[in-house]
């Protein structure tokens, strides 16, 4: 050991004493380094390079429709693309779902205010009157007609929403005076001065005015909230039918008629089905307040039309024990007022359900679109970052990896020949005797 140590200082002796590597040599080497490490840095990238940084982001198979991404990372561009492609997808979904939920929030409020707007309380008071008094004979001929009358008393009233009816009804009370005016003097000349039958139509008319069934079943099926109207309507329907039945008996036998009644009963039994809030004010003010449960023997639930028959004419059973009576009227009058006061309370519960999810939907989808800005330019600035940190030490690793072949020149260029020709083919060195 000791003979090799003092043999490699004795060959650096030689080395240095031979000035194999002078000091302008030195100088020139470095200088030719520094030259070459600078044009590295200034000079243009290569084409591969280039093509790495003008890269397109592509998504499923080069998809022509993705635009080109700012980021020279393909990985991180597809991940951008990715929560791009999410976010689209979630504007969607609940574009959807808002749009759905406010055609619900629509009709619910448009289901609340028919049953709370001036204009039905009008009608229906305007009915209740003329069932009344439809055994009067000169109401017509009178100085003040009913709807006047009605819609002079109806000033002093407000709606649900606190408004007066005086401003709501201006515009229908004219349009009611006009058609009842064209529509009695038509009615009253083709009915021979028979105030009955006069009666009955305008009643049907002002049903007409206030709506139709049939519009109402079609909206049912769209939007559940419209039962309530559609129960409402078909009570007072089916009151106005008992009426009918009550003042003209004969009237049970035409054939018309019959199917009036018949598809008024089938179409509570449908809305029953629909609506718990008129199957409990059904039983509560027919079955168990006049006691029909024990005496029919069915299910107080369970809708039956036996108490509604229209009874034969020659016969007189109890099969029909509500139809065209007293009893009957006052029933369904205490069904419909009882409908009226338990559905507009649910419907303004429904009405602020929805509009509280609406909005609660609305305020995470401003959130989600605040948000996934934020996380795509977050992400977007941290592999930034790491790439340029990344770059940064591949530049370090070159520099490292130049500086290390320069020490490995300088060092190849002070060692003799057959010693730097071992050390480039990476042999086993061995000293060379510099005494010979």
């Amino acid at each position: 050991n000791d003979k090799s140590m003092s043999s490699l200082e004795y060959m650096k002796k030689e080395c240095f004493a031979s000035q194999t590597l002078s000091s302008a040599s030195l100088k020139g080497t470095f200088t030719k380094i520094q030259n070459s490490r600078h044009k590295k840095r200034v000079a243009p990238k290569t084409q591969e390079e280039t093509d790495i940084d003008c890269d397109i982001c592509r998504f499923s198979c080069e998809c022509k429709l993705i635009s080109p991404c700012l980021s020279n990372n393909r990985t991180v561009c597809c991940i951008l693309t990715a929560c791009l492609l999410s976010f689209l997808a979630l504007l969607g979904s609940v574009s959807v779902d808002l749009s759905s939920n406010l055609d619900l929030l629509r009709a619910t409020e448009a289901a609340f205010e028919e049953l709370t707007s001036c204009r039905t309380m009008a009608i229906l008071q305007l009915i209740d009157e003329l069932q009344n008094t439809r055994s009067l004979c000169k109401w017509y001929r009178s100085n003040e007609t009913r709807q006047e009358k009605l819609c002079t008393d109806m000033e002093g009233h407000r709606n649900s929403q606190g408004h007066p009816c005086s401003a709501e009804l201006v515009g229908f009370c004219q349009n009611l005076r006009e058609d009842f005016t064209k529509f009695l003097n038509t009615t009253w000349g083709a009915e021979d001065n028979n105030n009955k039958p006069v009666f009955s139509l305008t009643i049907v008319r002002l049903l007409d005015i206030w709506g139709d069934i049939e519009q109402d079943i079609s909206q049912v099926k769209q939007f559940s909230d419209w039962k309530d109207v559609l129960s409402l309507r078909l009570i007072v329907t089916f009151l106005e039918l008992n009426h009918q039945l009550s003042e003209l008996p004969s009237i049970g036998t035409q054939a018309d008629f019959h199917e009036k009644w018949i598809h008024a009963l089938s179409r509570l039994a449908f809305a029953q089905l629909l609506l718990e809030t008129l199957q409990d004010c059904w039983v509560e003010n027919i079955h168990l307040k006049l006691n029909l449960t024990n005496s029919l023997k069915v299910d107080a639930y369970v809708f039956d039309s036996a108490p509604w028959q229209i009874p034969a004419s020659d016969m007189v059973g109890t099969m029909a024990i509500l139809t065209g009576s007293q009893t009957g009227f006052q029933a369904l009058r205490d069904a419909q007022a009882c409908l009226l006061a338990r559905a507009v309370p649910a419907l303004k519960l429904r009405s602020r359900a929805v509009f509280l999810l609406l909005s609660m939907r609305i305020a995470l989808l401003t959130l989600a679109c605040l948000i996934y800005p934020l996380v795509l330019m977050s992400f977007k600035q941290m592999t930034a970052w790491i790439q340029n940190y990344a770059r940064s030490l591949r530049e370090r690793t070159e520099d490292l990896k130049r500086q290390r072949q320069l020490a490995e020149d300088l060092l190849h260029q002070m060692l003799p020949k057959s010693v730097a020709k071992q050390l480039r083919q990476q042999k086993y060195v061995e000293a060379e005797s510099y005494e010979k």
